[in-house]
């Protein structure tokens, strides 16, 4: 306890504030109350999921957090030129003549889609997600040749499992008010790759980390988890609409998620659940409106009444 409160008095003097017996953030950022109703700007502007959207990092107790310009894509390296022509599902309305879809969609697979490389024992793992467009899970040799495809999904990553020789495909797709996702355990049986299980999923995930009893996920409203043995089960619910942008874990338990415009601290209980705690970072201080439609935020002190 001695140590504690040495630490909080540190931690005030250096400029941070305590966001738990663990957890420091940056003195400046604002905490926000529990009374937040669903008119409030920064709720407004979190749902829109266009503001500021934070990457959040530990070192040691304090907690970090820095805008992200864009998402960033995974580009996995490919072992060999593929199929990309195959690669997505869906193509736009535009360009109408054949040969120029054809173009579009292998230059779309190639340099814009999401993609995950798994090296297997055989080959290769490799799936593809491009959103709206669709996507894919394949099997490719270990030396050049055809593929062969798994399954037809928009794949957000290809993870390990405890069990060797079985992965588990994260796949999602959030687009005009559909909300959809599946975790597909596939392994090699009777000589070739195949999707042995699946279990839907409460939409999309927007992040996942895996973690030792499973894979964590979050999306606009909730975190998950998805035990490795396929139970699935909400962990908390955010108290503000927003997208997720990254994870980060904390000394004692603590699970920061960077979100857009807000960042999420989650400190386990006794109980076994999470209690949050929401913060406003300096960076997201003040809201604009592009062309008075799109909200944005900026770092300009913004005063809130008590």
């Amino acid at each position: 306890m001695r140590r504690s409160g040495c630490f909080f008095t540190l931690a005030v003097l250096l400029g941070y504030g305590v966001a738990s017996a663990q957890v420091v953030v940056p003195k400046e950022w604002q905490r926000l109350g529990a009374a937040l109703t669903r008119n409030a700007e920064i709720v407004s502007c979190a749902a829109q999921g266009s503001g500021a959207l934070f990457y959040v990092a530990f070192d040691g107790r304090q907690l970090t957090a820095t805008v992200l310009k864009e998402r960033t894509r995974g580009h996995d390296t490919v072992p060999y030129e593929l199929d990309w022509a195959a690669a997505l599902t869906g193509a736009p309305g535009q360009p109408a003549a054949t040969a120029q879809r054809a173009e579009w969609a292998v230059t779309y697979a190639r340099e814009h889609a999401d993609r995950s490389v798994m090296p297997v024992d055989d080959g290769y793992l490799i799936g593809f997600g491009g959103g709206e467009y669709g996507g894919s899970l394949w099997w490719y040799p270990r030396e050049p040749g055809p593929g062969r495809v798994i399954a037809r999904v928009v794949v957000q990553g290809i993870l390990t499992t405890p069990e060797p020789g079985v992965f588990i495909v994260i796949a999602g797709l959030a687009h005009l008010g559909a909300d959809i996702g599946a975790a597909l355990w596939v392994d090699r049986s009777q000589g070739q790759w195949r999707v042995q299980r699946e279990v839907a999923l409460r939409g999309s995930p927007q992040i996942h980390a895996v973690r030792p009893e499973g894979v964590l996920m979050a999306d606009h409203s909730a975190v998950t988890l998805l035990a490795w043995n396929g139970d699935l089960r909400t962990i908390h619910r955010f108290s503000v609409v927003a997208l997720a942008g990254s994870f980060a874990f904390g000394p004692a338990g603590e699970i920061a998620v960077g979100r857009s415009v807000v960042v999420s601290v989650l400190a386990p209980t006794p109980a076994g659940q999470y209690r949050e705690e929401a913060y406003r970072p300096k960076e997201c201080q003040k809201f604009t409106y592009w062309r008075g439609l799109v909200c944005m935020c900026s770092g300009a002190p913004l005063t809130i009444a008590p």
